[in-house]
């Protein structure tokens, strides 16, 4: 009796083990962020580019962070005089409005990278690729964000 309970508990275990190793790959989150979108990394093994690909788009990325990188310097800054021209005695309304401007022109220019990165990824891919690309990039959620199509900057949230 307790063989057959014994077997029958290996069987079920055994069938759970399995069933849990073919349904996993389905639980895995699927839809891309911004962040795999630009990891060079991610792009190599999911659209299985050539070294020379790679490469390409590694640089592209390298100067895409560069500029984000500055755009969320330009909008740290004025966000951190903001709260000084918030209270000043004098022109505080006309300063509080020129640093608005320019947090708006610093994220613009963010956006303006992350756009002009995705086509420029976009041209190095073969066509069959760049389907597969252009499907990855639609399916995200949301591509707006402080520092180009959802990264964050580290000023933000505090």
């Amino acid at each position: 009796m307790n063989y057959k309970r014994l077997t029958l508990l290996l069987a079920g275990v055994l069938v759970t083990l399995v069933a849990l190793l073919l349904i996993r790959p389905m639980m895995e989150c699927t839809v891309p962020s911004i962040e795999s979108i630009n990891d060079s990394r991610w792009l190599k093994k999911t659209l299985k580019l050539t070294p020379a690909q790679a490469a390409e788009i590694q640089s592209l990325h390298q100067e895409l962070g560069k500029t984000l990188a500055g755009c969320c310097g330009r909008h740290c800054r004025a966000r951190a005089s903001l709260m000084e021209a918030l209270f000043a005695s004098t022109n505080g309304l006309e300063r509080s409005q020129a640093l608005i401007d320019e947090m708006c022109r610093a994220q613009a220019a963010s956006e303006l990278a992350t756009l002009t990165n995705i086509y420029r990824v976009r041209e190095v891919l073969t066509p069959k690729q760049r389907e597969l690309y252009e499907r990855q990039v639609k399916s995200m959620d949301c591509m707006s964000g402080t520092a180009g199509g959802g990264a964050t900057c580290g000023c933000m949230g505090k």
